[in-house]
């Protein structure tokens, strides 16, 4: 291996020091042996520890460059140095700030996780979403980062050379889901500049929310503009749709900040509905997503930030975080495909029995929302809320026909056989749906499908509208 040192004079050090350690036990040896042993610092410093009968190991950062060390530069990481007492490079396995490294994962490839030349890097939180790593100034993880939409609703997309053709259809078949209910369209990718990258994956489902240019996050050639959605569970049940719900910016149900009004989070501060159980994961170094305790501390995971080469480490991170910048978009929504289950993150119960088993929720719905208790997190449907918050995201109802919409309002492209314009921005036709005991077009509930209705419902009324409880 080549060691290359920018710094020219820190060059000749290393070169008289590499000379010194050579030479230096022959000449000192032969003083010895004459009774003129030199009692200098050099003679200390490059005479072998065995004329001593002395054995010193040496002790990266006491910045004495020891034998087996590149460099030390004290207790601290420097610009050239890293805290493993080797020289800084990308790829080494170690982050160092001080060299403009926001990551290092051990290699030069991007889209796991860091960036090809360590500079951009990413964590997976709440379980499925992506975010990147930010500078030594901010926090690592903070809520709800701003959300960039697709521009009108048109997303490219290009599928990994690994993905099978069934998968590929299921994937479409996911698609379509959004689709009929948003008006938002997916494209093949020819040359747009932010497109996202469907990718198997043995283990995860995670995506970014939204768009984020520049996440360097596919690797194998693609463009910074590149963003990887990686999919494990190809089979039955919505948990594609979940993932593409983000990648169209939706957020985490449970992230509204009018939540507490609707559901307990059973963190222990409210030990009269449910005790702490929350698993808490540790962030940073090796350990990232691994459970850690919060009061003892990691390894790889320090209390105090800058005692590790990765300055924004935190022994734990809130994976029920509220989102203050969130605007909520109708009805809290307890049937949502994109909130959280009620064991989500829990502790879990002994011999691996379900959550429900033992009181372990991590989630309880408020009076008089118990009916909802084992709907959240369902991943079989989009709810109604689902599809009037994707309609919303991407302007229906704002006034203004759009490309992808069918009518707006009064403006519409409707034959004369519609009966109108629906809340989802789509031509209304005398269908007869209402209730088939399904949630479409313009219904907010069908017969027993109720999970789309907001707080104190007390059913769905023949028109397929949520009828709630008069207070007055």
């Amino acid at each position: 291996m080549m060691l290359v040192v920018s710094d020219l004079g820190r060059r000749e050090e290393l070169i008289e020091d590499k000379t010194m350690r050579k030479i230096f036990p022959t000449i000192s040896f032969a003083l010895l042996l004459a009774g003129l042993f030199p009692h200098s610092a050099a003679a200390f410093k490059y005479t072998p520890f065995w004329l001593f009968n002395v054995q010193t190991d040496p002790v990266c950062g006491d910045g004495i460059l020891d034998v087996g060390e590149d460099c030390d530069d004290g207790a601290v990481a420097s610009a050239t140095c890293d805290s493993d007492c080797s020289l800084v490079e990308c790829g080494d396995g170690t982050a160092n700030l001080g060299a403009g490294e926001l990551c290092d994962d051990g290699n030069r490839v991007g889209g796991d996780g860091c960036s090809a030349d360590c500079s951009r890097g990413y964590v997976v939180v709440e379980g499925d979403v992506m975010v990147r790593l930010r500078s030594p100034a901010e926090p690592r993880y903070s809520g709800s980062p701003p959300v960039e939409l697709w521009e009108d609703g048109f997303v490219p997309l290009m599928f990994h050379a690994d993905v099978t053709l069934a998968q590929e259809l299921r994937m479409w078949t996911a698609i379509d889901e959004w689709e009929e209910v948003a008006p938002v369209n997916f494209i093949p990718r020819t040359n747009e500049s932010n497109y996202l990258l469907i990718i198997p994956n043995a283990k995860y489902n995670w995506s970014f929310v939204g768009v984020v240019p520049d996440t360097d996050s596919c690797g194998d050639g693609h463009p910074a503009g590149c963003q990887a959605v990686m999919i494990t569970s190809w089979g039955p049940g919505f948990r594609i749709e979940h993932e593409l719900g983000h990648a169209l910016g939706m957020t985490h149900e449970q992230k509204r900040p009018d939540r507490n009004r609707y559901i307990a989070i059973c963190d222990g501060s409210e030990p009269d509905i449910c005790e702490d159980n929350i698993q808490k994961l540790c962030f940073g170094g090796s350990s990232d997503g691994q459970p850690c305790d919060p009061d003892k501390g990691n390894e790889d995971c320090p209390n105090e930030p800058g005692t590790d080469d990765d300055a924004w480490c935190r022994d734990y991170v809130d994976q029920f975080e509220l989102g203050p910048d969130i605007e909520p978009i109708g009805h809290y929504d307890f049937g949502s495909v994109m909130h959280y289950g009620q064991c989500d993150f829990s502790i879990g119960c002994p011999n691996g029995q379900p959550c429900t088993s033992c009181g372990a929720e991590t989630i309880q719905t408020r009076f008089p929302n118990w009916r909802f208790q084992d709907v959240i997190g369902q991943r079989n449907y989009l709810s109604v809320g689902d599809a009037h918050g994707m309609a919303d995201l991407y302007g229906c109802g704002d006034g203004t026909l759009d490309p992808l919409e069918e009518c707006e309002g009064s403006v519409t492209g409707c034959d004369d056989d519609a009966l109108g314009c629906d809340s989802l921005c789509r031509c209304m036709y005398p269908d007869g749906s209402c209730g088939n005991g399904v949630v479409e077009g313009d219904e907010e509930c069908d017969g027993s499908e109720i999970a789309g209705c907001g707080q104190y419902v007390l059913g769905c009324d023949s028109g397929c509208k949520c009828d709630y409880i008069d207070w007055w």
